[in-house]
């Protein structure tokens, strides 16, 4: 299904294929629109960003100027991407997107003037816009304006000739102990009364926005961009876990996932949980003196896949799924005098890897599942997530987005909703774009077929062994 990202740029997560339609000049004056598929979105953005750049400096055909929404869009991606933190780019392209383009978009750069400007002040604070909030606009607009006087598109910056809203003094209200009883006294059985109540313990002054949040979980799957049924991701830290969304609660007898519903409480997160996967590394690299995850991933990529028929079972602190048993302890199995340090370091992966495939392999009984998102601190490791992709057989999408912290980017992705910068969760997730696909290699497909095979087999073998203490 082919889904629009952004001007110009739609992708298809069947084909996997990102389509970039523009417009070029054709015969009789015409303008003919062309799509070409490109295979990342880094080549995608490229052939737009060459495009506009080609239209703004000299390409264009039509002789009357440079639409704003063109310029803006160019000064955006030109001027400030690559050189502003990636949390100011998404403030400006806010303002942009939400206030500016709809307003000046249609309007050449040429033909803006000073009188249009301070007209649009004006609709910002028919808005409810406060005029801090106004005077950001201005600076931005100024900013981009002044970029092109530079760049010779227009000769002068008409934002000089206008009057920005004067700068509001903040005002601190706090309410007092009446006030505060009567809040609490109203919300007590309602959906804000943790909310209201929250704000009060917390000593929040009137007018700060509190809006309630999610556990980790929950939070890290709307940091993934999980955010509709039929999207699952792996977070591969010091513990891993597989989880996705689904249209109703995935009540397994046998109890090897759970759920957790979303944040916003319109679906299901089922959660599958492998206790000890990053820690089984830091514990290997520990136990076999390999001083960095680097050095642990060289030695690794040594041994050829299935690790010389070494397995290891990662139950060094019990497991949870798709086993959930305290007792259960970690395993070696398959040892011989042919097996040197990298067999280890490499089975560890494998291990971990075969583990999180079981978990999919659980919730796969109820929905086909090709491919996953991954974040965490483990997705670092090309190897590993090699290994993943191959036991599991699926396709991984690196999420490029503050990976090391979705569980955070989530909980401000909730914020975001509740104060209106975000119209809802889907939203916010489609800010979060993914960087880079691991495909599963079928030449060694049967090789972790029967790796897989005798994994399954130790733990119901050892089961009694794990429980029996001396």
């Amino acid at each position: 299904m082919r889904k629009t990202l952004k001007r110009n740029l739609s992708y298809d997560d069947r084909n996997h294929l990102y389509y970039v339609s523009l417009y070029y000049d054709g015969e009789n004056g015409r303008r003919v629109r062309r799509t070409r598929t490109y295979p990342t979105m880094e080549q995608a953005e490229q052939v737009i960003a060459e495009y506009r750049r080609a239209q703004l400096l000299g390409g264009r055909s039509a002789p009357e100027g440079v639409f704003m929404e063109d310029w803006l869009r160019y000064w955006m991606d030109e001027l400030i991407k690559p050189n502003c933190e990636e949390t100011t780019c998404h403030g400006y392209e806010n303002i942009l997107n939400t206030h500016m383009i709809p307003s000046l978009g249609r309007l050449y750069v040429q033909d803006l003037t000073p009188v249009r400007v301070q007209q649009y002040y004006g609709e910002l604070r028919k808005k409810g816009l406060a005029n801090n909030t106004i005077r950001k606009h201005h600076v931005l607009l100024h900013a981009a304006l002044g970029a092109a006087v530079r760049q010779g598109i227009v000769g002068a910056n008409v934002t000089c000739l206008v009057t920005p809203p004067a700068r509001e003094a903040p005002q601190h209200r706090f309410y007092d102990s009446s006030q505060l009883r009567m809040l609490f006294c109203a919300s007590e059985g309602t959906p804000l009364e943790v909310a209201v109540k929250l704000a009060g313990c917390l000593g929040l002054r009137a007018g700060i926005p509190v809006s309630v949040g999610g556990g980790d979980g929950a939070c890290a799957n709307i940091g993934a961009g999980v955010a509709k049924p039929g999207d699952f991701y792996l977070s591969l830290g010091t513990t891993a876990w597989i989880a996705g969304q689904m249209e109703e609660p995935f009540i397994d007898p046998q109890h090897r996932v759970f759920h957790i519903y979303t944040l916003d409480g319109h679906g299901c997160n089922v959660f599958g949980t492998e206790q000890c996967a990053g820690r089984s590394v830091s514990w290997a690299m520990e136990l076999f003196d390999v001083a960095s995850a680097r050095a642990f991933d060289s030695a690794a990529a040594t041994v050829p896949a299935g690790a010389g028929g070494l397995i290891y079972l990662p139950y060094l602190e019990g497991e949870r799924s798709p086993v959930f048993d305290a007792q259960a302890q970690g395993v070696f199995f398959g040892m011989n005098t042919t097996h040197k340090r990298e067999h280890f370091l490499r089975a560890v992966l494998e291990g971990t890897a075969c583990g999180l495939s079981q978990i999919l392999d659980v919730m796969r009984e109820r929905q086909e599942i090709h491919d996953l998102r991954i974040i965490g601190g483990g997705a670092k490791s090309k190897l590993w997530k090699q290994i993943l992709a191959d036991v599991c057989n699926v396709t991984l999408h690196d999420v490029s987005t503050f990976s090391d912290s979705a569980t955070s980017l989530g909980a401000a992705a909730a914020a975001g909703v509740a104060i209106g910068l975000f119209k809802n969760l889907p939203e916010a997730c489609s800010h979060i774009r993914m960087s880079g696909d691991i495909e599963p290699d079928p030449a060694v497909q049967p090789v972790y077929a029967l790796i897989k095979k005798r994994y399954a087999m130790l733990y119901p073998s050892l089961k009694e062994a794990f429980h029996t203490r001396a």
